[in-house]
């Protein structure tokens, strides 16, 4: 998914993978079983993801919100700015760098 401009997106996929791009400042509702899902440059918008099994990786989110469940897997999350973040990982990697005030 590419370039969604302020509108909400509402994914929910079996098998990945899955690529979201430039989504602006809409909402991102994202629920993934297995596969790997990567999440790039959002803008302002609220990002949920739910995800069994991993990779997951989300970059430059702007000052939007982002909350992300994950069961099993590894998580990156870069330059989300002045987010509020809420993370939830049940077994894997965490790495969270670059986040702003």
């Amino acid at each position: 998914m590419t370039g969604l401009g302020g509108g909400a997106a509402t994914v929910t996929l079996t098998t990945g993978p899955l690529q979201m791009t430039g989504l602006g400042s809409g909402s991102t509702e994202v629920r993934l079983t297995s596969g790997t899902l990567q999440m790039t440059g959002l803008g302002g918008g609220a990002a949920a993801v739910t995800l069994a099994t991993g990779p997951l990786q989300m970059t430059g989110l702007g000052s939007g919100s982002a909350e992300v469940r994950l069961t099993s897997g590894a998580l990156q999350m870069t330059g989300l700015g002045a987010t509020g973040t809420g993370v939830r990982v049940t077994t894997g990697e965490l790495r969270m760098t670059g986040f702003g005030l």
